[in-house]
């Protein structure tokens, strides 16, 4: 972990080191859509993840340095104990994120933090031998922060990386910026 925050750090580096004079990457009225896959948090709190933090979301920029938006995204894992019995997790976040970027004069590079404020539900469940099964549910309200860079390919398409707390600790991903 302590590598890939190592790697989060030095990307947010470059990001204020390489500006070039020209248009915001990102700007009041852009609209963008996020896929990632989250590495750690939640989707292996327990045991061994079974299923990566997968995760979506939106974003529309309010002001030039403010955005708005939202997340969805889905985790699972599970523990083996012994005599055959397996408990299995899964994660299910929604939540709303704000962030505030930080970069001007910079088309390329988008970097920005936030928070984000969320629910989470989470569901258990437990077979073992004799069909002994039991399943719980619970659902509790998620409070995360994170920072982030996006690199833009394309004055559509970037890659991202963000470091914090949500559905994962590590998520690494793509953007897609509508028209």
């Amino acid at each position: 972990m302590k590598k890939h925050l190592g790697y989060c750090i030095v990307l947010l580096l470059l990001a204020g080191s390489t500006l070039s004079f020209g248009q915001n990457a990102y700007k009041k009225g852009d609209r963008v859509v996020t896929a990632g896959i989250g590495l750690g948090g939640v989707g292996g709190v327990y045991g061994s993840t079974t299923l990566p933090a997968i995760n979506v979301g939106y974003e529309v920029g309010l002001e030039d340095k403010i955005s708005l938006g939202g997340l969805a995204g889905i985790a699972g894992s599970s523990q083996d104990y012994g005599l055959g019995g397996k408990y299995s997790y899964t994660y299910i976040i929604i939540g709303a994120r704000g962030a505030y970027h930080f970069l001007e004069n910079n088309e390329k590079i988008d970097a920005y933090a936030g928070l984000m404020l969320g629910y989470n539900i989470v569901s258990a469940s437990y077979s073992g031998p004799s069909n002994f099964n039991v399943s719980a549910s619970g659902s509790y309200l998620a409070l995360g922060g994170f920072v982030g860079g996006r690199y833009y390919f394309t004055p559509q398409l970037a890659g991202f990386a963000e470091l914090g707390y949500g559905i994962g600790l590590l998520n690494l991903g793509v953007t897609y910026k509508l028209d």
